[in-house]
């Protein structure tokens, strides 16, 4: 399942164009002295909460080209006037809030580590569904979650929104069902009782379900499928890239789910690509970029040089967008259209133009880390928040459980610029 990113993993650290920062600190669970007297811990985050007004406007390339700098004035002294009535889960909450309504998606409070409830979901466009569950709740698989902490399902996702920062609904959807796993965030949100368990009501075949969640670990089953259903796109889990060639469609099929060197370096893997393009009869090249959350932006260089090399090949290329394409991918697939490629799936999470180049900010009291962008990235041809593929496939359940990948199967059927021979 990893290679549609549809599992609700935690919210990608220090993503950008060109910008991941890897060497990102471990973010703090709670100031150290954590049997202080609430009021003192509440002076320690006013504290940074003075620091994050002070410097974020600093550091970042333009802080209030969303919201007006006023509302951010507000919004940071009533979060300091209650700081001291607010618990831990709370502070975070609220402190992730107030970076969300800047409008960046590369500017935002970096998640803590630490346990989950062992549970994936994925919000499609006929509802969140349950994608993974440990043992005893394996049954939830493959059905639709109408409440969270019995609130009806689109007012939670509303609410979960409000603390991942996005620049457009696609990027929100495939992120807002991680928030929910998150122990920190679903408690601050106040989504889980006083045990701090999350009960989820569940569209079982026999009727409204509960679902109660500890926080703990265990293995997360998905969808069962034969080995011979499964998606080819599914099988690149733990892969940087790969590819593999479709005979029966005279297709390369190329998954880049990260923007790194990995061994092969790219530059290798591309000239495999170009002895298989060489060798064997290729009418298009599918080249799939919808797990990939960014990186660094030059490492598809050689591909795109191939591709400018060959502009019939180029036309004949289809480039796999998603709501988790971001950052630096979304730059890639940019490269590929102005080749000729075109593109097919979901709008794409990432913004055609936006903020990027990350660095982090460690607020000294807390620990807490703020991820925030230092230099904007403009496209003259998408200046807006939408990257739309000219063959839009919505994600569907349906075909999600079944192990269908429209996206795929679209770009295997479309017609050709002009014949490969």
């Amino acid at each position: 399942m990893r290679a549609w990113s549809l599992c609700a993993l935690p919210i990608v650290a220090a993503l950008g164009a060109g910008c991941r920062d890897r060497a990102a600190p471990k973010p703090a669970l709670e100031p150290a002295a954590a049997s202080a007297p609430n009021a003192t811990i509440a002076v320690r985050w006013q504290d940074d909460l003075r620091v994050l007004s002070i410097e974020l406007p600093k550091r970042h390339p333009d802080l209030y080209f969303h919201q007006p700098e006023p509302a951010f004035r507000a919004a940071v002294a009533q979060l300091d006037a209650d700081l001291p009535t607010l618990t831990p889960d709370q502070r975070r909450v609220r402190l992730s809030q107030l970076v969300a309504a800047i409008g960046d998606s590369h500017t935002r409070v970096v998640p803590q580590r630490g346990l989950r409830f062992p549970l994936n979901m994925a919000w499609f466009e006929d509802g969140l569904f349950v994608t993974g569950a440990t043992g005893g709740d394996a049954w939830a698989v493959g059905h639709a979650v109408t409440a969270v902490g019995g609130r009806p399902v689109d007012e939670v996702l509303a609410l979960a929104g409000t603390v991942v920062p996005h620049d457009n609904d696609s990027w929100l959807r495939g992120q807002t069902p991680a928030v929910l796993i998150q122990p920190p965030m679903a408690t601050g949100l106040g989504l889980t009782d006083a045990a701090g368990t999350l009960t989820l009501t569940i569209a079982a075949d026999d009727g409204p379900r509960p679902l109660v969640l500890s926080t703990g670990y265990g293995r997360l089953r998905g969808p069962k499928l034969p080995p011979d259903a499964e998606p080819l796109a599914w099988r690149g889990a733990g892969r940087v890239y790969w590819s593999e060639y479709l005979p029966e469609s005279r297709a390369l099929f190329v998954q880049y789910n990260q923007c790194r060197d990995a061994k092969p370096t790219f530059a290798a893997f591309v000239d495999e690509l170009a002895a298989v393009i060489t060798a064997k009869p290729v009418d298009r090249l599918v080249i799939d970029l919808r797990g990939n959350q960014g990186g660094n932006s030059q490492v598809m260089a050689p591909l795109v040089a191939l591709l400018r090399d060959r502009p019939a090949l180029a036309t004949r290329t289809f480039v796999l967008i998603g709501r988790d394409t971001f950052s630096s991918a979304v730059m890639n697939a940019l490269e590929l259209e102005e080749l000729g490629a075109i593109l097919v799936g979901e709008i794409a999470g990432g913004a055609p133009s936006h903020h990027g180049e990350v660095r982090n900010l460690t607020l000294p009291s807390t620990g807490v880390v703020v991820s925030h962008s230092t230099k904007r990235f403009t496209n003259a041809r998408h200046p807006g928040t939408e990257l739309v593929p000219a063959i839009v496939t919505p994600l569907r359940a349906a075909d999600f459980f079944a192990g269908r990948d429209a996206a795929l199967a679209a770009a295997l059927a479309a017609p050709l610029a002009s014949p490969s021979r």
